[in-house]
């Protein structure tokens, strides 16, 4: 997530970030996109409405990418 988000800072991917999705709020990928000023959402997938929050915090995305 970390390589994926500096490169489109840097113009070498014609991309941005719109949100980074953890089910723990205190990982170092949440830490990482907190210090580059991305937006962050924590979601449990524990959850009862699990579902219905990864699908809302994934509204206006074109693109989905699993790093971590």
């Amino acid at each position: 997530m970390l390589a994926i988000a500096k490169a489109c800072s840097a113009k070498e991917i014609d991309a941005t970030v719109q949100v980074v999705i953890s089910p723990k709020p205190d990982s170092q990928a949440v830490l990482s996109a907190k210090e580059l000023g991305l937006t962050v959402q924590v979601v449990s997938s524990s959850s009862e409405n699990y579902s219905r929050d990864l699908l809302t915090s994934l509204e206006g995305c074109d693109l989905i990418c699993l790093a971590g």
